[in-house]
């Protein structure tokens, strides 16, 4: 185990493989948007580049609540947090939002996109979230950054 500038331990992906298929092995299954509402616990998982993965040991305050049109999703605290809105979508719910480190602003998905020649904001996600078990969440989001896919584990 190692720790990040800021004490957030997290582990390397040789060490505990049971913790990633714990949350990436499981069928996602559908989860209506009452049963989604409220506080959740939440960390994250990244896989690929770094690492094989690592497992953040760090748990954040994760909220979802009603917003015009859908449910906002948001990870307020930590050096890596996000912001999105979650729309129902084929028993699932998908995400579009934007992350951002500590220091800067909260901004929103650009809606912008490189395939027409927009300049995309390094932050923009687009995810997928379904449920993994009772009061069990996984958001999977294919990352530009540290890993190819971040996936953010929820539970209460």
């Amino acid at each position: 185990m190692r720790a990040g500038r800021d004490d957030v331990a997290f582990i390397l992906g040789q060490y505990e493989p049971r913790r990633v298929d714990r949350v990436m092995r499981v069928e996602g299954r559908t989860v209506p948007a009452n049963a989604l509402t409220g506080d959740w616990r939440c960390r994250q998982i990244k896989l690929g580049r770094m690492s094989a993965f690592m497992v953040y040991d760090r748990w954040f305050t994760c909220t979802i609540r009603p917003v015009r049109g859908g449910l906002l999703l948001e990870k307020a605290g930590g050096s890596q947090a996000f912001a999105g809105t979650l729309f129902p979508e084929n028993g699932a719910w998908v995400y579009v939002g934007a992350s951002r480190v500590r220091g800067e602003p909260r901004h929103g998905y650009s809606g912008a996109s490189s395939a027409l020649g927009a300049q995309v904001t390094p932050g923009d996600q687009v995810g997928l979230l379904t449920g993994i078990g009772d009061n069990h969440l996984r958001l999977e989001i294919p990352a530009m950054r540290e890993s190819l896919l971040d996936v953010v584990e929820l539970v209460r």
